[in-house]
């Protein structure tokens, strides 16, 4: 960006990506991009230059939020992605392969690890989320898989973090309200 901006002079640019190829979605919205358009064979992100120096005063080096894992947690996810046939995993796999690993007893009790529970923002709206292993959903109590998009997308994030995540197709804005349980902060390691 920086040599189409500075260099070449460019007034916008424009990223074209097709809607299942997630992690180039979520790279250029991460990096600053806006979504201008969505369609059923093309996603359609721009920035203007101004834009571009805004982002670079408020945020000279931007990069993603860091996300946490337990040691025990990153080993059963591990597990997890090995032996699940869901196309989803694919993101999962990302996430933990970017995750900051912590020991259990040192995870900060405002991180939303497997089987805590959260008060979350999606899209405005106010959800109550348990991140739940495969075997334990039951998405109408809330009980939402970590294979899950949303469950995906949730996992590792502190109380206060916002970001933007793309699930079932459409780009959503997410935010960790408050963790309402974390069985890591409340000494139950065997869950």
């Amino acid at each position: 960006m920086k040599r189409a901006f500075f260099d070449m002079r460019a007034e916008r640019l424009i990223a074209k990506v097709h809607p299942d190829n997630a992690r180039s979605l979520k790279a250029f919205l991460r990096s600053g991009f806006a979504l201008e358009s969505e369609g059923p064979s093309v996603t359609s992100l721009a920035m203007g230059s101004d834009r571009y120096l805004r982002l670079l005063r408020e945020h000279p080096v931007a990069s993603t939020p860091a996300i946490h894992v337990t040691e025990i947690g990153e080993a059963r996810l591990r597990q997890l992605v090995a032996f699940h046939p869901d196309p989803e995993i694919f993101e999962l796999e990302h996430e933990i392969e970017r995750a900051t690993v912590v020991d259990p007893r040192q995870v900060a009790e405002d991180v939303v690890t497997v089987n805590s529970r959260a008060l979350l923002e999606v899209d405005d709206e106010g959800v109550d989320v348990a991140l739940v292993y495969p075997g334990d959903v039951d998405e109408a109590a809330g009980r939402h898989s970590v294979c899950s998009g949303l469950g995906t997308a949730i996992l590792g994030y502190r109380e206060g973090e916002a970001f933007r995540w793309r699930i079932a197709n459409r780009t959503r804005r997410i935010r960790i309200r408050k963790v309402l349980y974390q069985p890591e902060a409340r000494g139950d390691f065997h869950l």
